[in-house]
């Protein structure tokens, strides 16, 4: 869960970072980027911007064939990336090997997803980007695959109550163990034991999700983040991803990834990460699964969609506007159990003996009776 701070923008710098954001260039995009090769161009916003939207082996590859139009400071760092990103996939690799094997030995069901399993959409595992190893396991399994993480080297770094970060000595590559897709306060997402029948093999011998449950995974992390940090522009290569798998897998199901969407309260947030993906980087290659969307769930998604593309154009905060994380999530979830789940939560926490304390050592200060004795019986009430 690295956190990234946004770059400043402009808007010739990410035209440019939209036409690299792709496996392969075709003739209207190989166009579009020599046309703003042209440009006078500020290379230390494209870098800053690359390394934000983790874009650099992309650049890297879609500039090596106008190397003489790139400042050779700006190709020197790339190269230097890209052999770094070559030297990471490698280390991801073995890890995910013994890993994967450690798992299967244990009888602990665990699926890897993100990161370096959504490198073969770009060719090899050194072709995009990544940060870290992540594996999904049941939330009744997360004991085990702690204990079995400590068996290997692994320790824990940090915490939450849906994930946590491991590092093992002597590798660069960190591990998120997710028994969760999303924090309670975003709601329900899809159980992950319904993953693991459909799962299949993929890189280094791992179990994957099926390309159907992926689009659906990778589309709750796209709306998780619009939603949690509201006002930075979406990830492009988060997007690129949505986009390379529909490319990559013709035979989508898309039919079967609405279904499972709708059953798990979910079909708002799909609609939502695959049509901004593709009106940012493939407005005119939709999936016909997304064109046949209802018009009633177009009509709430839609303002979401331009609200987040928004801030991707936005010169700076001044700019754009974007809305609030309550009105964005009040918008993406469909069933209100769901919507009332940042709420929910706020309650639980105030509902902690410790912050009750707190609270009512505040209201004693002022001298608020009512609401001291409110408060106090609803900490009698908790114990």
């Amino acid at each position: 869960m690295e956190r990234r701070e946004p770059a400043s923008r402009a808007v010739a710098e990410i035209e440019l970072l939209v036409c690299c954001a792709r496996r392969s260039l075709d003739p209207p995009w190989a166009s579009r980027l020599s046309r703003l090769l042209d440009a006078s161009l500020d290379w230390d916003e494209i870098c800053r911007l690359a390394r934000y939207h983790r874009l650099g082996r992309l650049l890297d590859r879609h500039l090596e064939a106008h190397a003489g139009r790139v400042p050779s400071a700006v190709r020197l760092a790339l190269r230097y990336g890209a052999a770094a990103v070559s030297r990471g996939a490698e280390q991801a690799g073995r890890d995910l090997a013994r890993l994967a094997a450690a798992f299967a030995q244990r009888a602990v069901p665990v699926i890897a997803y993100k990161g370096l399993v959504l490198s073969e959409l770009y060719g090899d595992t050194a072709s995009r980007d990544f940060v870290d190893l992540d594996l999904l396991v049941a939330a009744g399994d997360r004991v085990r695959a702690h204990d079995l993480l400590e068996t290997l080297g692994y320790r824990r770094t940090r915490g939450y109550p849906w994930e946590a970060t491991y590092r093992l000595p002597g590798s660069e590559i960190p591990l998120d163990l997710h028994w969760g897709l999303a924090p309670a306060r975003f709601g329900a997402c899809p159980g992950l034991d319904q993953l693991w029948p459909r799962r299949r093999k993929g890189v280094a011998g791992a179990f994957v999700p099926c390309p159907e449950d992926l689009l659906l995974v990778l589309c709750i992390q796209a709306a998780k983040d619009a939603w949690s940090r509201p006002a930075d522009p979406p990830c492009l290569l988060k997007l690129c991803d949505l986009v390379e798998l529909s490319r990559m897998e013709p035979g989508l199901d898309w039919r079967s990834v609405l279904e499972r969407a709708r059953a798990a309260g979910c079909l708002r947030i799909v609609a939502f990460a695959s049509l901004l993906a593709h009106r940012v980087l493939d407005p005119e290659g939709a999936p016909s699964g997304l064109r046949g969307l209802p018009r009633p769930l177009l009509e709430v998604v839609g303002p979401l969609v331009a609200d987040v593309e928004a801030r991707l154009w936005a010169a700076g905060p001044d700019d754009h506007r974007p809305a609030s994380p309550a009105r964005f999530h009040a918008g993406v979830r469909e069933r209100v159990r769901d919507r009332l789940a940042p709420y929910l939560e706020n309650l639980r926490a105030l509902c902690k003996p410790p912050l009750l304390q707190r609270g009512l050592r505040t209201l004693q200060t002022h001298g608020r009776a009512t609401g001291h004795h409110l408060l106090a019986r609803l900490r009698d009430h908790v114990n």
